[in-house]
């Protein structure tokens, strides 16, 4: 892994202001008994103590009252999982178990936006708005929700427009220049029939790491959505649900820093680089997404068809520091760099400019029977149609960053920038899937789920790089291929069966056992054409991969309870898993130059556990801890040095500890308070583990104080601090 992080102190503060309207406040103090939740995770409205996997639910009023307005908020809240925010615009790598995703490429969990599965790995990584559930579902997913569900699923339901009229504006600011504004207006089109939502949303924030370079932060971001919802009763049998969003994210470039042996390793405990960059192109990225799903009741069965559209369009540029040179300067075409700057240790200065371009298409059609039967199914089909094209290119620094790929300065020896190397590849993604699920109640209390699905994936790349020299090497006096294999082609076909099943009994109305069983499923793909070759030249000649790698598969078992205690008081939940991965995929940068890969380590294994308990106190005191732990590792591998290691981006454990208290002041006024600590175990960033780059534990301390005022007509406000 190349990218650094620190364990940093910093304070962030702001205050928030919320205006509602027509009914959308909540009760004056919290529920004295536990409150059930409604899922949505086996496809089916179901209560979450009856569902046969572990979840772990947030509810509007929870997601308010955390503070939380990101996905980082809430997967920070949920046992055994994490999440790094990459350096590139609206890219994040979700953890889950041990299982990480590939930032840009896969995740390994499905993302499912008001029943409609993302096509796009980036789906994740925006504002949250006007949401009214989220549900983080764990260990394999895949008989459900698809293809590259290999660690679970992030279910995420905004609030159904209706025939009451809603709005809410929120307005907001925070240190580091930071604001926020929101709006969402919902209500009748006709009455009984046709209803619409519009959100809109704009944040941004100067951030928190200074440039001395350029003289401004470095780490700036900028985002905007739009979004649009229309739901459509035709008639009692009848739904139509239209959604429609457009967003634009701009951030601060990247800083690229080596953290692999030889190299320099940086101690991400007590030390980070100053941002020095001369570049600090900021990065970009434009999305819209569409979907549109039809329910028909036929009273013995419920026909779904769901369609949906991706385009995203991505540009992101930054700075290297590598050590040590890698081709000789004869010409001195270098000398135009800015001097060497204090803090780093490098010999030399490079950019980079990335451009991608990802367009996806799926849908889904399923026939189910209804919930209110001892014998419930399911079955149906996918198809999906993706289309990405990425094109990168490192070049000498003289203090500019050309933001097109193959401009003509890049292409000039002694030009601007001279390109150093390059990769470009258009990859095309054609997937099918059959699916089938029988929930069957043996008896009252005693119920066994089957799932079975078939997913097959067709993969076909083609190098789009020059066949040319590179330009920085013709000046170096040593000229080298900008590609080393122009024209190059290739393709390949991934398929797996995902069964899962599932055992859950109910031994009391306040507890509940389950065990469960299930195969997971992430397809293979295509690293940039030569990458391979690329490496075994400049970085280890013995790296025996090719630039295809395979799917990888995972065999998971789980065991838990769910109880209700004390009288409805205390929510206490318990799980056990156990995983055994093949060809696990780990996201790993060589730097020189960079080059970004997967890596199939042939044997991983992943145990642990999860207790999540919930206490009501009083009426006005909630006490709830979440602890989750893991020992993720790799057990065979080509590469000897890493089997042994743990697996990257996974936490050994996290614990929350919150607090909730609310007060009422009188009737139309309410004090509502939460502190959370979070405490997160030590982490790895690379495959080699290598030594002293591991973040070691640290804490982390939310608190949230609000204001609350309510109408009788049920319009109120809020103004809170964090």
């Amino acid at each position: 892994m190349i990218s650094s992080y620190k364990k940093v102190s910093k304070l962030a503060l702001g205050i928030g202001a919320s205006l509602v309207t027509a009914g959308v406040g909540g009760d004056s103090a919290y529920a004295s008994t536990f409150e059930e939740i409604i899922v949505t995770a086996t496809k089916r409205d179901t209560l979450q103590k009856d569902v046969p996997i572990a979840i772990q639910a947030f509810t509007a009023e929870r997601l308010e009252q955390a503070n939380i307005t990101r996905p980082d908020d809430f997967i920070a809240l949920t046992a055994n999982a994490s999440i790094m925010t990459a350096v590139r615009p609206g890219e994040s790598n979700v953890t889950i178990r041990g299982v990480q995703g590939n930032f840009g490429l896969t995740q390994p969990v499905a993302i499912v936006l008001d029943g409609v599965v993302a096509a796009s790995p980036n789906a994740l990584q925006q504002e949250l708005l006007d949401v009214q559930q989220i549900e983080v579902v764990k260990g394999p997913q895949g008989a459900l929700y698809g293809r590259n569900a290999i660690a679970g699923a992030i279910i995420i339901n905004t609030r159904r427009p209706s025939n009451e009229f809603e709005g809410r504006i929120t307005a907001g600011f925070g240190n580091g220049d930071s604001v926020k504004g929101q709006g969402v207006i919902s209500g009748p089109i006709i009455e009984d029939m046709l209803y619409g939502r519009i959100a809109v949303s704009h944040t941004e924030t100067d951030g928190f790491w200074y440039n001395s370079t350029t003289g401004r932060p470095a780490d700036f971001r900028r985002e905007r959505i739009a979004d649009a919802r229309i739901v459509y009763d035709a008639n009692e049998d009848l739904s139509f649900d239209l959604r429609v969003r457009g967003s634009e994210v701009k951030m601060g470039s990247q800083l690229w820093t080596a953290q692999v042996p030889p190299y320099q390793a940086f101690d991400n405990n007590n030390y980070f680089p100053t941002f020095q960059m001369n570049n600090n192109q900021p990065g970009r990225q434009d999305r819209f997404d569409t979907s549109l799903k039809m329910d028909y009741d036929f009273s013995v069965a419920t026909l779904t068809v769901i369609g949906s559209y991706n385009d995203t369009k991505a540009e992101y540029a930054g700075d290297e520091a590598l050590n040590p040179i890698i081709f000789t300067d004869p010409a001195g075409f270098l000398a135009s760099n800015p001097p060497l700057l204090p803090g780093y240790s490098y010999a030399q200065v490079q950019n980079t400019f990335n451009k991608v371009t990802d367009k996806n298409k799926t849908l889904e059609i399923r026939l189910a029977s209804p919930s209110d039967q001892a014998l419930r199914w399911m079955f149906g089909g996918y198809y999906a149609h993706s289309k990405r094209q990425e094109d990168a290119n490192t070049k000498v620094d003289k203090g500019q960053n050309i933001l097109e790929v193959y401009a003509p300065e890049t292409l000039d020896p002694f030009g601007i920038n001279p390109i150093i190397v390059a990769s470009g590849a258009a990859n095309t993604i054609n997937a099918y899937a059959a699916f089938a699920r029988v929930e069957y109640d043996i008896i009252d209390d005693l119920e066994l789920a089957l799932s079975l699905r078939w997913d097959k994936e067709d993969r076909a790349v083609v190098n789009t790089v020059p066949d040319i020299l590179a330009p920085a090497s013709v000046a170096s006096g040593n000229p080298v291929p900008l590609t080393l294999f122009p024209g190059f082609r290739d393709s390949n076909s991934f398929k797996a069966w995902q069964p899962s099943v599932s055992l859950r009994y109910s031994v009391s109305e306040e507890l509940t056992v389950y065990g469960s069983y299930g195969k997971g499923f992430r397809s293979g793909g295509f690293n940039p054409p030569g990458s391979t070759d690329r490496i075994r030249a400049s970085y280890d000649p013995a790296f025996i991969f090719q630039d295809g790698y395979p799917s990888e598969k995972s065999d998971s078992f789980e065991l838990g309870f769910k109880s209700i205690l004390l009288d409805g008081r205390l929510n206490l939940n318990w799980a056990v898993f156990y995983t055994e991965i093949d060809n696990a995929q780990s996201f790993t940068a060589f730097p020189q130059p960079v080059i970004t890969i997967v890596v199939y380590q042939k044997k991983a294994r992943s145990q642990g556990f999860e207790l999540e308990a919930i206490y009501h106190v009083t009426d006005n005191l909630r006490i709830s801890n979440n602890f989750g732990f893991v020992d993720a590792e790799f057990k065979s591998s080509d590469l000897p040095a890493t089997i042994g290691n743990k697996m990257p981006m996974t936490p050994r454990y996290n614990n929350v500890l919150a607090v909730d208290y609310k007060h009422d002041i009188n009737d139309a006024l309410s004090l509502s308070l939460n502190v959370s600590w979070e405490r997160t175990g030590k982490t790895w960033f690379d495959i080699y583990n290598t030594p002293d780059t591991q973040r070691n534990a640290f804490d982390r301390v939310n608190a949230r104080l609000a204001l609350e005022g309510e109408q009788d007509n049920g319009n109120g406000w809020t103004l809170a601090v964090w």
